[in-house]
């Protein structure tokens, strides 16, 4: 399994996080289609650009919650001072690949800038988390996330329980990682 953490300066268009991601798969020989999946702090949870991103690669976007990113900043291999400064993390955008994959999670290398846009990248061999549910328990198809983009939504494995505002955003509620389920 393979995440990109984003993190990103407020108002970044589509284009610039897509230049960022393949900067930095590229940086590590790589290409987009290496990806399972793209994470970032529920703080970026407003930024359309970073959505859009996962969307366009027909990849899950996890929202990760300020307690699982700082349980993961140990993990990091940069320290930004504008980061730390406005998020309490030496880096959001590698804090944010390091929590989405949980346990056995790795990055990389350090995180890549690409003008106001920074992409780390984190691996591990586990599964992704399980498909999608609503709230009545039948899988989850068009619904969307407050308007923002179409989404589907699911505690993130990190969160300790559901409601705590933690959320994965899924591609048609697939299983990444199952060997029997090819990638989309």
């Amino acid at each position: 399994m393979m995440v990109a953490g984003i993190g990103c300066k407020k108002g970044v268009g589509e284009r610039e996080v897509m230049e960022a991601l393949a900067s930095a798969l590229s940086a590590h020989g790589l290409g987009l289609t290496a990806l399972d999946a793209i994470a970032t702090a529920a703080a970026k949870r407003a930024e359309p650009a970073i959505g859009e991103a996962a969307r366009r690669l027909g990849l899950p976007l996890h929202i990760i919650q300020d307690d699982a990113l700082q349980a993961a900043s140990d993990g990091c291999l940069t320290a930004s001072g504008h980061s730390l400064a406005i998020s309490g993390l030496p880096s959001l955008s590698e804090a944010a690949a390091l929590a989405s994959i949980g346990a056995g999670a790795r990055l990389l290398g350090p995180r890549t800038v690409h003008g106001n846009v920074t992409c780390a990248l984190a691996t591990s061999d586990g599964v992704f988390p399980s498909p999608l549910v609503g709230e009545n328990g039948s899988a989850r198809s068009d619904e969307t996330d407050e308007g923002s983009f179409a989404a589907q939504i699911t505690p993130h494995p990190a969160s300790p329980s559901p409601g705590s505002g933690s959320a994965t955003f899924s591609h048609k509620g697939r299983r990444y990682g199952d060997k029997s389920e090819p990638r989309p």
